[in-house]
């Protein structure tokens, strides 16, 4: 008997072994298989990009400007989502004159501490933090600003953002035009920044 031929069926059989003792199953909606009496659970995860390819020098520029700008503006992005969050659970009671009241002070506070930095945010900067703000609250920069400042408000800022070749109407699309950023936000989640 041919020696490649005993390899390949003692292989088969101990496929065919191995995969009897295999079996999936559903527990409590995770998926699941056995193997030899140990339940192993079974995750999708999501699908990853592999470059096969040396990046060129204006790929590297691009990249290494998109991560310093992204750098930048992401603490500001994951405030946002944290003073919204507050803002949302302390006014949540009030009347509108009690509302009002805390939101002038919340904001002189905020615009004591973050207004002059915010100022010197470059054009791109502030185009990633109206996203990166979408990405962080689920509410668009216009929304926001039209529900605590007022509808005028947020008319004449998104003016002045146009201005700017800006939209706070933005939406955040982590799968499409936004991929690129979303990509330098899981690697800086990846390695625990800004929590």
């Amino acid at each position: 008997m041919n020696f490649k031929l005993i390899n390949i069926s003692i292989l088969l059989g101990l496929a065919l072994c191995f995969a009897a003792t295999l079996h999936a199953q559903e527990v409590e909606g995770v998926k699941a298989k056995v193997i030899d009496g140990d339940t192993i659970p079974i995750y999708q995860l999501d699908s990853v990009e592999v470059r096969n390819h040396k990046l060129t020098d204006e790929e590297k520029k691009y990249w290494w400007n998109l991560r310093l700008n992204v750098r930048k503006v992401y603490p500001y992005a994951i405030l946002a989502g944290k003073v919204i969050a507050e803002v949302d659970r302390e006014t949540a009671g009030m009347s509108d004159k009690e509302r009002k009241k805390y939101l002038k002070q919340k904001e002189k506070e905020l615009s004591k501490k973050y207004k002059k930095e915010l100022k010197n945010l470059s054009i791109t900067q502030g185009n990633i933090l109206v996203k990166l703000i979408n990405r962080n609250t689920g509410r668009d920069a216009y929304s926001l600003i039209k529900e605590l400042k007022g509808g005028l408000t947020a008319r004449i800022s998104q003016t002045g953002a146009f201005l700017y070749d800006n939209d706070l109407h933005s939406t955040y699309d982590p799968h499409g035009r936004d991929k690129d950023i979303e990509t330098v936000v899981q690697e800086i989640e990846a390695q625990g920044h800004f929590k």
